[in-house]
């Protein structure tokens, strides 16, 4: 029996990582993932694509990570502002993470990559702040999806 446009639609959906979105002069991010720890590995891709390419960065050094928030949404920013203070404080450019515990309260993680190469890292934009406009986190048929605004 054929799979139903919703189950295929949402298929898609999770395949695809994140998009990013018209905003005017900042960044917003729409993320995609098939668990809530994959949506959080993908929006730090997207974070990473923010600042150079993500696909340049080697997972040379690693970071622990362990955060606690009051939901999903925030949890998501305090995870990004993690990052960028890894980045800000430490050149470390985030580019593969494994998320070994996440409930939408409490996250704890691993994140692998490097630190930030002028000559191999280009940066593109300057990422000042993960914005709590628009920031959501949501789960439907499987699927979660995520949005937040980078203020460049």
């Amino acid at each position: 029996m054929p799979d139903s446009p919703q189950s295929e639609t949402i298929e898609r959906r999770a395949v695809k990582k994140y998009r990013f979105l018209d905003h005017t002069g900042d960044e917003a991010v729409e993320i995609y993932g098939g668990s809530m720890a994959e949506l959080f590995q993908n929006a730090a891709e997207a974070f990473t694509e923010v600042l150079t390419d993500s696909s340049a960065v080697q997972p040379v050094e690693t970071r622990a990570v362990e955060l606690v928030a009051a939901g999903e949404d925030e949890l998501l920013i305090a995870w990004l502002n993690e990052l960028l203070y890894l980045f800000e404080i430490e050149l470390f450019l985030p580019g593969h993470c494994d998320i070994g515990d996440i409930d939408g309260f409490h996250l704890k993680g691993v994140v692998w990559g490097e630190k930030h190469d002028q000559e191999r890292h280009p940066i593109r934009r300057v990422i000042k702040a993960v914005t709590y406009h628009q920031a959501s986190v949501s789960e439907e048929n499987g699927c979660w999806k995520g949005r937040v605004v980078f203020d460049l």
